[in-house]
């Protein structure tokens, strides 16, 4: 399947994105226009820029599976957000954050040396002022669940007199309003016809319109309440189903389960073994936000007997393989280089609770 065009660059460039912000290099003072006929997650990536000449932070906010942290790389996709900050610092929060977890994700992303255990928060807090003090950033925060103290990591606070600016993620308004978020961005569910291309595009073939098929799937589609993620995944889980019975009896099970975290059970429940499934489970076993090693992933498997081939090659072929078939399910996220994955903390909580469910 062919990947979607950038949307600043569709449409032939005729309305073209890069258009919408522009910085003169005369007046310095920040450009924006508008497009029409964008997408949801377009949309919310238009306001988010279009605060930006006016504000320093802007918290974004929304329920898990919505797509926040979409839009927040979207935003740092945006051709000319290189050219207008020194430096873009992209810190993964989640609720088991803490001080040195943060200062450690920002040292390396400024290529600093990374902090050693007698070195104190403190310390390590002078050495990011240093280094930050005289550099124009944009700081995104992503999957944030209380107040964080810049102050205490150690950079320096976003201010129109410096053009530094912050982004953050939340589910939770009330954490945009203790974050002192000049401007608020609510996140919104899919439209209709998004849902439904979206669903497509993970089947990854086309349902001929007014089929059976197609009214069962259009069924399941409006079932998913215009969450990206939990449409995501439902699509890849329906991939390989090619008749109108199957579908039949997808839409009635799918029916049959309320809330996010029984819905997103659906594609669980469709890994075709146990394998699959104890090696998936297995994932859940780190800490939320955790970037993992496939390599080394796929070690830890063999080790606890979840995967066993003839020989250590063999094995390690067959957990790759493994690897594959969850990323491919969208039930792991392929990080950028290809080396790594992660489990989204969506996901990792329909995990927790499935888990709980079974010692009860």
């Amino acid at each position: 399947m062919e990947p979607k065009k950038k949307f600043w660059r569709k449409n032939g460039g005729g309305c073209s994105f890069l258009k919408l912000w522009t910085k003169s290099k005369l007046t310095k003072q920040p450009v924006v226009t508008t497009c029409p006929e964008y997408t949801s997650m377009e949309r919310h990536t238009l306001r988010i820029l279009r605060c930006m000449p006016d504000v320093t932070t802007i918290g974004v906010h929304g329920i898990g599976g919505i797509g926040k942290t979409s839009v927040l790389k979207a935003v740092i996709d945006f051709p000319p957000i290189k050219l207008l900050f020194d430096v873009v610092i992209w810190v993964s929060v989640s609720r088991n954050w803490s001080t040195r977890k943060i200062q450690d994700q920002v040292l390396r992303q400024l290529s600093l040396s990374t902090s050693q255990d007698s070195e104190t928060n403190h310390e390590i807090a002078m050495r990011l002022f240093d280094a930050l003090q005289s550099q124009r950033f944009l700081l995104l925060l992503d999957d944030v669940w209380e107040h964080i103290s810049l102050d205490l990591i150690g950079i320096p606070q976003p201010a129109m007199e410096n053009g530094c600016k912050m982004i953050l993620s939340t589910r939770s308004r009330d954490v945009c309003r203790i974050m002192a978020a000049d401007r608020m961005v609510q996140m919104e569910r899919l439209l209709p016809e998004e849902a439904w291309e979206l669903f497509q595009e993970q089947l990854g073939w086309i349902i001929d319109s007014g089929s059976k098929m197609w009214h069962y799937a259009r069924t399941i589609v409006e079932k998913c309440h215009g969450l990206p993620l939990l449409i995501i995944v439902t699509g890849r889980a329906l991939a390989k189903e090619n008749d109108a019975f199957a579908w039949r009896l997808a839409l009635k099970e799918f029916s049959h389960r309320n809330g996010i975290y029984k819905k997103l059970q659906f594609s669980f429940d469709r890994l075709e073994s146990l394998e699959l499934k104890s090696c998936f489970l297995y994932c859940a076993i780190f800490p939320e936000d955790r970037e993992l090693r496939i390599i080394e992933l796929v070690d830890l498997w063999i080790k606890e007997g979840l995967v066993a081939g003839n020989n250590l090659t063999d094995s390690r072929k067959k957990g790759c393989d493994i690897v594959d078939i969850l990323v491919d399910a969208s039930l792991l996220q392929i990080l950028e280089g290809g080396v790594s994955i992660k489990m989204h903390d969506l996901i990792r909580d329909f995990v927790s609770i499935w888990l709980d469910r079974q010692v009860d």
